[in-house]
Order: structure tokens, then C-alpha cells, then sequence
């Protein structure tokens, strides 16, 4: 070889080494997900398994946070496939919670590397929701430190981290970033267990601030929240329904507990009101009430009043002093802070569940015969909306500059729409068969729409009548002719409608609702509807004009089948052979439309059991809303007015694969 030669081979490997270090070197460290949940129900015994991880944050959830194909399903760093929810989560309940912590980490199926860790993985924390919040903080971090040593010494590289904090999850991820020092948060108030954070739980928390990238808050009460406050107030209506149980238990809980159920079936598919057992029901409400009891006199209620709150963020948890350390790789230009992404959602006020997040949760826990957890739900969500005057905070001076944003849904209930008049301009079919009665109709028809509809409104709806709806409509036809022979064009030309706008007022008198007389009078003649309204007590000269009426119609219907059919219809000069039938008749329905108006109602609403002042840390110990926001020299905090979380309640905000997928496209892409 000659020398040039040589010379060119070694510059050559000299470049490809030089090549390989620099891509090294700027080789984009992997990223890694941290969830922290909130209070898991119920509140008794240790809930801190592994598999509370995985019911509080759904497969669905996960698939989206970390950008994967639905199709594609999810893998554990040991390798266990995770393509359902239904494997998600029996492969936690299987296994022994510390036996191999590559369980604790999932990625997407398909990016496992065999010479390294995955570029985008999830660590899923659990610890138990029954104890304090300082005692939350100590035990997280002991068990991200724990989790992040496996993860360093079975890839031999430390991860960006971003945390995503659900409910008291997100107070628990602020305090892991802030890292405060004892003396900030010692006394009786603030650490009335005297919790003590050993120096090595220290210390593993400047590990995580020094390489954490953001945190991300769902629905997490950062200045506390009214249901604590109130617990006591809770406790107590909570105590007087059990003695109104007392009297019968069975009997009153299986009734309400049906009509609760048969409430909810108007609203989702899979919940029914059949069967539900006197004896079981009043057990299982009971139950209800007295875990939910509990839970409000649990250490988490103490820990989540506003003014416990108010001393946090006025002193150890100062969002100025969420800083990573000197040092860190991730400052930029001299920059400690770790922003904050705070989200809340939307609970309008007024109605219970009057979102429709509650409401597939209810439908889940049918579906899975947790009746007592759903009634908990339910006396939870009527608690909270009845204490303090419900939700709606419409004093803009408290919220400044965000009032106008926050004030933006409305509700539109049935009772609303019948009110607004909207009967007037139906089609007059509709409205001369029921006259004022037209509500009873609209109700039995679009009972659903009790729970205010649409539920999540950024922008005003309005109703006009592009809806369709079948109604049984009754009508006098001949039971001498196989009416259902005919054709369509051949019995709407011969059978007579049943005037009920000139009834009305006997019928209503005779029938307490629509679906009564639609059952009263099928099958009637003539002589057995007056006999049916002479025992009402409703039969009057006024009543008995448009019967003699309708006689004189069917006698007219009767000389018109009598010409078409021949002898085969001579019966029908009978009136006695006439009798009443319903045939469903397709009438305009009204309909939800949007319009390009936001929408408002004066009121600033909740989200669930959180207020959503608080959700978005508003004011955080200051009296100036908006404080320490990004956009404010020194701010931090950047708050979602219009995000996908808004549209969710408390529960469903880890549930839902289009959360996830939000999540990953704001934070998780690169750069």
C-alpha cells in the first residue's frame, strides 16, 4: 500500500471516528413519562398496588400519550405484550408488585431496541392513596428513585423525565420538583402526621428536578378545594339520608335506586333499571354512604382545604422555587425553572352529571356490577353542587383577566326548551293531536335530554326542528277489515284520527301521562272510551261533541271502505266494529345546532370535584389571578383556557386515548 494511500485510510477512519463521537453526543436522550395518580377509591386498606396504576390510568390513555398506533397495542421493557385493556390489566393483578420492575415501564409494541432503551417510555407509579399528602410525597419518590436505578443500570443511561400528575398527583409532582425544605412545612397544620423525608429521599429528588423537563397537571387542586372544606357539612347530609333509610330500607332504596338507574339508562346504552333487589339496594347504599363518610374524614380531605393550600403556596411550595439544580443539563441560558402545563375540566353546574364523562363512568361500573361504587359517584356529585350555593363563582374581580375565558358553557336542559316555547312552531299534526300536552310528549320521546345537552358547550346551541322522532298517534279504524292488509296510501286515507286537542282535556283528566293513555286507549271503541272517561268522572257535554264528531267521521270512512271493498267491509256501518289503534307517525323533532357564538352563562364552573381556579393554580398564595404566569417576567405557569381536558370531568381524564394522544403532540415530539 502505498504511503498516500495509507495516509487517506486513516484520515479516513479518523473522520468516521470523529463522525461517530459527535453523533453521540447529540443523540437525543430518551424520554421518560412519569405518572403520579391522585386518591383512588375506595379509601381502605392499600390500594398502592401496581394494578392501581393501571385501572387509574387506562391502556386507551397510555396508547395515545405515547403516540401509538391503537392497532399496535403496548409492551412492557420486560417484554410482556399489552395489546387490550383486559391484558393491561391482568398481567398487573398477576404479578408480585416488586418482583421485576420492567413491569412498571411500558412503550409502544414494536420500539423495544435490542442496544438500547426505547426513545419514549412510561413509568407507572403507584403508592397508597389512603395515607397524608407529605406521606404520598416520601413514599413517590422512594419509588421513582427506586424505578429510575433499574432503568439507569439496564440501559446505562438517565432519561429527560416529564411528569404528569393527575388530581393530588399533581401536588405530589410539585413537591417532588420543589423539594422544600423541612423547617418550610413543619407544625401541626401542615404535617400533622410528622412525616420526617430522610436525607436519601432528598437527594433523590435533586436527581429527578435535575432532569425533569416539565410536569403537567390534570385536574389537580392546587389551591385546595371546597368539597374538603365542607366535609363536615357533606358528612352530615350524607348521615341524615341513612336515617331516612331506616325507616324501610328496602323499600326506599330499591325504589330510588331503580328510578336512579332508569334515569341514567335514558342517557347511555348499558345501564338499566331491571333488576334491582329492595333488600341489596338498601345494603349497598348504605355502604356507599358509609365509605363515602369515610373517605371525606380521610387524611387526603384534611389535606386538600384551601387553607392549607393558601400556606403552601405562600411558603414550601412557592411555584418560584420549583427550580432544578445548578448544573442541570437541561438549563438553558441560566434558566432553573420547570414549567408548568396546567389543565382543568368543565363540570357546568346546577344538574347533577350533567356531563357525559360521569356518566360513561356510571356506565363502566354497571357494566361491572360496582352499583355501590356508582351510587357513591352519584351522592358525591349532589353533595357537592348542593353545599355553598353549587358551583357557579360569576364574580369577574376574583379571576381578572381569565373571567371572561372561563365564563364559556352553557346548558340547555328539555324543561329549557319546552319553557322557550319551542312547541309553537311544530309541526301542526303535533300539535293538534296534544295541544298543551305537547311537553308530555317531547318528554316520553327525548327523555334524555333531561341531563342538560348538549353537556359541554364552547359555543351557544340553538334548537330548531331537523330532528325526527316516531310518536303514536292514535286513530278509529274498522277491526271488521285486516287493516293491516292495507297499503300505506289505502289506511291513511281511511282510518280517522283521534282528535285528542278537543279531548284533551277529558283524557288528561282520565290519564295521568302520555304513555298511560297511549296503553288506556288502545283497543277501545267508541263506547268503551266514553265508558272509560264516564268512570274518570271526565265525560261532559264538552268531551262529548268531538266523540259525536268522530262518529260522524267514521261513518263517513265506513261508506268509503263500504264502495272499495264491497261486502267485505259492509261491517264497518257498524260503529261498534271501530276501535282505537296507535300507529307511529313520523313528526319534527327538535335539534341541537351550533351556532358560531361563544357561549356564556355567568357562572365560572368546576371542574368536578375541583374548582377550576384551582385546577389552573390561579392565584396560588397571591391575591392577583394569573400569577407566576409564563407570559409574566419570572412566570412559570402556563394554564389551558381550551384544551380537550376541558370537555372531560374529574374522573375521565386519564381515560380517554384522545387525552393521551393531545398530551404527546403538545409535549413528547421532538425537539
Amino acid at each position: 500500500m502505498s504511503l498516500m494511500r495509507a495516509m487517506r485510510v486513516i484520515a479516513l477512519i479518523l473522520l468516521l471516528c470523529v463522525t461517530a463521537r459527535a453523533q453521540g453526543e447529540t443523540a437525543p436522550a430518551p424520554r421518560v413519562v412519569i405518572l403520579i395518580h391522585g386518591i383512588l377509591v375506595p379509601l381502605a386498606g392499600d390500594n398502592g398496588a401496581p394494578l392501581s396504576a393501571r385501572w387509574y390510568w387506562s391502556h386507551s390513555f397510555v396508547q395515545g400519550l405515547l403516540g401509538v398506533e391503537k392497532q399496535r397495542g403496548l409492551v412492557t421493557l420486560g417484554g410482556t405484550p399489552l395489546g387490550s385493556e383486559d391484558e393491561w390489566l391482568a398481567q398487573a393483578a398477576a404479578r408480585n408488585p416488586t418482583a421485576d420492575p420492567a413491569d412498571r415501564f411500558v412503550a409502544g409494541a414494536g420500539s423495544l431496541r435490542a442496544d438500547g432503551p426505547p426513545p419514549l417510555s412510561v413509568m407507572l407509579t403507584s403508592h397508597n392513596g389512603t395515607r397524608g399528602f407529605l406521606e404520598q410525597c416520601r413514599d413517590t419518590i422512594a419509588e421513582i428513585d427506586r424505578l429510575s436505578g433499574w432503568y439507569l443500570s439496564r440501559y446505562g443511561v438517565e432519561p429527560e423525565y416529564v411528569l404528569v400528575g393527575h388530581s393530588m398527583g399533581g401536588l405530589v409532582s410539585r413537591f417532588l420538583l420543589t423539594n422544600p425544605d423541612p423547617s418550610s412545612y413543619a407544625g401541626e397544620f401542615l404535617n400533622p402526621d410528622g412525616v420526617v423525608l430522610p436525607e436519601t429521599a432528598r437527594q433523590a429528588m435533586d436527581r429527578l428536578r435535575s432532569r425533569a423537563l416539565l410536569l403537567v397537571t390534570l385536574g389537580t387542586p392546587h389551591e385546595g378545594t371546597r368539597i374538603a372544606d365542607n366535609s363536615e357539612l357533606i358528612v352530615e347530609r350524607l348521615r341524615a339520608g341513612l336515617d331516612v333509610l331506616g325507616d324501610d330500607p328496602g323499600r326506599i332504596a330499591g325504589n330510588g335506586t331503580r328510578a336512579l338507574l332508569k334515569t341514567f339508562s335514558g342517557a347511555i346504552s348499558g345501564v338499566t333499571s331491571q333488576p334491582v333487589d329492595g333488600e341489596r339496594s338498601a345494603r349497598v347504599v348504605t355502604e356507599a354512604i358509609q365509605r363515602l363518610t369515610a373517605d371525606l374524614r380521610s387524611a387526603q380531605s384534611r389535606d386538600l382545604t384551601r387553607a392549607y393550600w393558601l400556606r403552601m403556596n405562600r411558603g414550601a411550595l412557592s411555584p418560584d422555587r420549583m427550580l432544578r439544580p445548578e448544573g442541570s443539563g437541561l438549563n438553558r441560558n441560566g434558566d432553573r425553572r420547570i414549567p408548568v402545563h396546567a389543565f382543568g375540566g368543565r363540570t357546568p353546574g346546577g344538574t347533577p352529571f350533567s356531563t357525559l364523562s360521569p356518566l360513561r363512568n356510571l356506565k363502566a361500573f354497571a357494566e361491572r356490577d360496582r352499583l355501590a361504587l356508582l351510587l357513591a359517584e352519584v351522592f358525591s356529585d349532589m353533595c357537592q353542587k348542593t353545599i355553598g350555593g353549587g358551583w357557579g363563582r360569576p364574580d369577574p374581580f376574583e379571576f381578572g383577566e381569565y373571567a371572561e375565558e372561563l365564563d364559556r358553557v352553557e346548558r340547555i336542559t328539555l324543561a329549557g326548551l319546552i319553557e322557550a316555547g319551542i312547541g309553537l312552531d311544530l309541526d301542526e299534526r303535533l300539535v293538534d293531536a296534544f295541544g298543551p300536552d305537547l311537553g308530555s310528549v317531547l318528554a316520553h320521546k327525548l327523555g334524555w335530554l333531561e341531563i342538560s345537552f348538549p353537556v359541554y358547550l364552547e359555543r351557544e346551541w340553538t334548537f330548531d326542528l331537523g330532528g325526527r322522532m316516531l310518536v303514536p298517534l292514535p286513530y278509529l279504524v274498522c277491526s271488521a277489515v285486516d287493516y293491516d292488509r292495507l297499503g300505506a296510501e289505502t289506511r291513511e286515507r281511511l282510518r280517522v284520527a283521534l282528535d285528542q286537542a278537543e279531548l284533551r282535556e277529558a283524557l288528561r283528566f282520565a290519564y295521568r301521562n302520555f304513555t298511560d293513555r297511549v296503553a288506556g286507549l288502545e283497543g277501545l271503541t267508541l263506547e268503551a272510551l266514553l265508558a272509560s272517561l264516564r268512570a274518570a268522572g271526565a265525560l261532559s257535554l264538552d268531551s262529548a261533541r268531538p266523540v259525536a264528531e268522530l262518529l260522524k267521521n267514521g261513518a263517513r270512512a265506513a261508506l268509503e271502505l263500504a264502495r272499495e271493498f264491497g261486502p267485505d267491509a259492509a261491517d264497518c256501518l257498524d260503529p261498534r266494529e271501530w276501535v282505537i289503534r296507535h300507529f307511529d307517525v313520523e313528526l319534527p323533532a327538535p335539534r341541537a345546532v351550533q351556532s358560531e357564538r361563544l357561549a356564556q352563562d355567568g357562572e365560572i364552573d368546576s371542574d368536578g370535584p375541583v374548582p377550576y381556579d384551582s385546577a389552573l393554580g390561579l392565584h396560588l398564595g397571591t391575591l392577583e389571578a394569573g400569577a407566576f404566569d409564563h407570559r409574566r417576567p419570572g412566570g412559570s405557569w402556563h394554564r389551558y383556557l381550551n384544551s380537550p381536558f376541558e370537555r372531560e370531568g374529574h374522573i375521565s381524564q386519564t381515560r380517554e386515548r384522545h387525552l393521551g394522544a393531545f398530551l404527546h403532540e403538545q409535549f413528547l415530539g421532538r425537539p
